[in-house]
């Protein structure tokens, strides 16, 4: 059998999810289960889980740091926006999708890797972060609406050749891009 993580009760500001709970594998961190959690500084997702529900992290504003699993396949809308202090992030290879409101308000946030799996970021995935320049993958097929909208100190991107679809306001308040 498999294990979700359902809440998290706990006081700890450094928190290390177990791979195991009574033998049973950890496979997923379930909606809301970290939602508006003030004390979470740093957090190790293990290998094997799959999936992280929407709205998962959502308004852990002390949440600087977060390790995500090789293992990830889905990610959540919404599901680290307004991690206020989150600086820089590595998604994982096998993510297609980054949804909408993913890290949006993000302030902090001046760095994230994409996966070359990447086919889609959704709306507002990306709005009013700290990030200064991004990398697109190739495989990038979509952009949603107001993706990036707010980013103050983007000031390079590169676009891939393949986006057939790039929303409206995109890139909307990024008055440093060049």
């Amino acid at each position: 059998g498999t294990v979700s993580i359902t809440r998290y009760s706990g006081q700890a500001g450094e928190v290390n999810i177990p791979s195991q709970i009574d033998g049973q594998m950890v496979t997923a961190i379930a909606d809301e289960a970290f939602m508006n959690n003030g004390l979470l500084v740093s957090v190790i997702v293990p290998e094997g889980v799959v999936s992280i529900g929407r709205s998962s992290f959502q308004g852990s504003y002390n949440l600087a740091a977060i390790s995500l699993p090789t293992t990830l396949r889905s990610i959540g809308e919404s599901a680290f926006r307004s991690a206020g202090k989150l600086e820089s992030i590595i998604i994982p290879e096998g993510i297609t999708v980054l949804p909408d409101y993913a890290f949006d308000r993000c302030m902090k946030m001046t760095e994230i890797l994409l996966p070359s799996t990447l086919k889609a970021i959704g709306k507002n995935s990306l709005a009013v972060t700290g990030i200064t320049e991004i990398k697109l993958p190739e495989g990038l097929e979509s952009i949603g609406s107001h993706a990036f909208y707010g980013n103050a100190y983007l000031k390079s991107i590169t676009l891939p050749n393949r986006i057939s679809s790039l929303g409206d306001f995109a890139f909307f308040v990024c008055e440093n891009l060049a």
